[in-house]
């Protein structure tokens, strides 16, 4: 993300609780556990689900801004909704912030963003699905690198997506860096036990 300015870093740190630990839904964990080549379509059930819950708090013919009511940024800080709403609400507010400068993973922008900005600019429909299957590769690439060298417990206050990768590289490392969808990995033990049993 570029450099915020000290008037839309004000506003998002009086609007949105980077506190909260928000619960993992079923759809971003599809996302984040899918190969690159499915992760555009399943980004857009992340953005259809949150559009539906953003619709219960405001009307579609009018974009969204930091003056939404209370209820509506209650919300948003809920641990029971899924950051991904937050993220795609900040989007649409100060989309200034994520704009690149060329669709291209050659853009500044993607090289220096954190994992949470590739995250956010991949729920983005309006990209190129090539495009958005290369940032999907990059997130889990980037990611990659530094599970390698960090402990689980490490990983405890940082921002999402990361926290539910750690869980899905821990799940089955070589499928994760692999850039492949992530199933349990099953230990040679069992795969015997199993074949004794058939």
């Amino acid at each position: 993300m570029k450099l915020l300015k000290d008037h839309d870093h004000m506003l998002i740190a009086e609007h949105v609780d980077p506190e909260v630990q928000h619960e993992f839904s079923n759809a971003e964990r599809a996302l984040l556990k899918a190969a690159p080549a499915d992760a555009p379509r399943l980004a857009d059930v992340v953005v259809a689900e949150a559009d539906k819950a953003i619709e219960r708090f405001t009307k579609a013919d009018r974009p969204l801004s930091w003056d939404e009511d209370f209820k509506f940024w209650d919300f948003i800080n809920t641990a029971s909704t899924p950051t991904s709403v937050g993220y795609i609400v900040m989007y649409r507010i100060v989309p200034k912030i994520f704009k690149l400068g060329e669709v291209s993973m050659a853009d500044p922008l993607i090289r220096t963003t954190p994992l949470m900005g590739l995250y956010i600019l991949l729920l983005d429909k309006q990209f190129p699905q090539s495009f958005r299957m290369k940032l999907a590769s990059e997130l889990r690439t980037r990611a990659s690198r530094v599970f390698k060298i960090v402990q689980k417990d490490q990983m405890k206050n940082v921002a999402f997506p990361a926290t539910y990768m750690m869980l899905a590289y821990e799940k089955n490392p070589k499928a994760f860096v692999g850039c492949q969808e992530i199933h349990s990995q099953v230990s040679k033990k069992k795969r015997k036990k199993k074949h004794r049993r058939s």
